[in-house]
This record gives structure tokens, sequence and C-alpha cells, in this order.
């Protein structure tokens, strides 16, 4: 997979697994606090608010939300495809690797990779929020924490 003048890219940034949402003064920053004792999961200390946030019409836009998106997750170290088995490295790489839009590649988390998520819990109160959050990322799990 490789890119403009045949570069591999050596790291990249997840999508989340799963959004935190609540209620405010639900718990949620304690959830994340609880959550960052977990070897597996990363995320943000702060709030995203993307979907609160960001305009239908900016996704297809030049403006490349997505990139300001996922600069607020963790970068990884992608393996080394060096030695006999980079044909099966490549292979691997290749098929975590998704093209969420048509300017940023992203790693999508599996099972048997970490996982990443975010806390916002804006989300819940903002009507539009849930349904763009769904159109761009149909497998993400909400976790809502409500008083």
């Amino acid at each position: 997979a490789a890119r403009s003048g045949n570069v591999e890219p050596t790291t990249m940034r997840c999508l989340p697994s799963f959004l935190v949402i609540g209620a405010q003064k639900a718990g949620t920053t304690d959830l994340r606090g609880l959550l960052s004792f977990h070897p597996y999961l990363d995320g943000p200390t702060e709030e995203v608010r993307f979907f609160s946030h960001i305009k239908i019409e900016e996704l297809g836009s030049k403006k490349r939300p997505w990139r300001e998106y996922l600069s607020w997750f963790p970068e990884w170290k992608l393996p080394d495809p060096s030695g006999s088995s980079k044909a099966q490295a490549a292979q691997k790489v290749e098929a975590e690797i998704a093209q969420v839009s048509k300017h940023a590649l992203v790693h999508v988390a599996s099972a048997s990779t970490q996982l990443t998520y975010e806390k916002s819990p804006a989300y819940l109160g903002d009507p539009k929020a849930p349904y763009i959050a769904y159109a761009l990322l149909p497998s993400v799990k909400l976790i809502a924490i409500l008083r």
C-alpha cells in the first residue's frame, strides 16, 4: 500500500472503536479515568466534540476534517515488513487499512490490536451528532452514561 512517492507509512492513527457519551456530570470523566488504566485502550484526555461541531457539508470538502479528527488519537508504529515475512506483514497491514475518505488512510481497530475511543458527553444532547457519527463510523459502539 504505497503512497505518493512510493514511501511506505511507518505510523497510523486509529478511528475509535467506541464513543463514551452521557449526561453532564454523570461520570463520563470518571469512566475515562478508569479506562486509562487498561493497557489496550487509548483515547484523548480532552473532549473531542467532533461530531457536534462538524458541518455535514464539510465532510466532502477539501478542508479535510478527518485529519483534524485523527490528530486527537494516538499514533501507532506499523510492524516492520522487513525479513522473510515481509509479504505476510504487508498483507496484514493492507488488511487493516481502510480508506475512510479520499483524504486519509487510517488503521481500523480489530480485536487483536489496541482500541481507541473518545469521550464527549456533548454528543448525547446534540440531535445531529449520532447521525453523523453513524454515517462516518457505522461499526462504532456507544457507551451512554445517564443520571
